[in-house]
């Protein structure tokens, strides 16, 4: 597979792990909305353009999207990498989901137990 389709790939799953996270309790809020929001500005700072970023998440935003989903994807796009690169990817995962899910301030059960299911998944 082509590095740029990989790296497209990566892309989605981070802004695909980090929806679900911060849906999964039922409650959107505002600060999780800013913080992935920031992540779409950061691609675009990191070189990618608006346009861009708009083809590779689409309207990621308005889909239900199932821990189940985001794990099989997550094993899709480590299966593509090297074992160090796919270690390298599930470290930043897990870093990027902890964000996420401490990003509204809220100690959300719903959020730890996803997290720990994520976890159990693909550990």
């Amino acid at each position: 597979m082509e590095n740029v389709n990989t790296l497209e790939d990566v892309i989605k799953l981070v802004a695909k792990t980090g929806l679900f996270f911060a849906k999964v309790d039922g409650h959107y809020s505002e600060r999780e909305r800013e913080f992935l929001k920031s992540y779409t500005a950061q691609l675009v700072n990191a070189g990618g353009t608006e346009e861009e970023v708009r083809r590779i998440l689409g309207d990621m935003e308005q889909q239900n999207i199932t821990l189940d989903e985001v794990v099989a994807d997550t094993r899709q796009v480590l299966a593509q990498l090297t074992p160090k690169d796919a270690r390298i990817v599930k470290l930043m995962l897990y870093s990027y989901i902890n964000d996420v899910v401490t990003a509204d301030g809220d100690d959300c059960a719903a959020e730890k137990a996803a997290f720990v299911a994520w976890n159990k998944a693909l550990y």
